[in-house]
């Protein structure tokens, strides 16, 4: 089993204890989600308006916030590669 977060990764041997199938679809639904921060961030930050626009603050928090979610899809890209898909 896997826990993703920013910062720190968790795993945990459970095999013969957990479904393998179930693990999986977990983990998918967190790459789709992750993907789609990431587009939305993308998006956000490459609009000329927004840049120009909004608060110094609010753009650093919108760079940090992908920048965490790409290194967040690299790992659960890594844990769906170990669990075979």
């Amino acid at each position: 089993a896997s826990a993703v977060a920013a910062d720190f990764e968790m795993l945990i041997p459970l095999e013969g204890l957990i479904d393998f199938a179930k693990e999986r679809t977990r983990l998918e639904k967190g790459k789709s989600e992750c993907e789609a921060g990431i587009k939305r961030d993308e998006e956000r930050l490459a609009n000329p308006d927004f840049r120009s626009r909004a608060p110094a603050d609010k753009v650093s928090e919108v760079e940090t916030r992908m920048t965490e979610s790409k290194t967040q899809l690299t790992r659960l890209e890594s844990f769906l590669r170990a669990l075979g898909s």
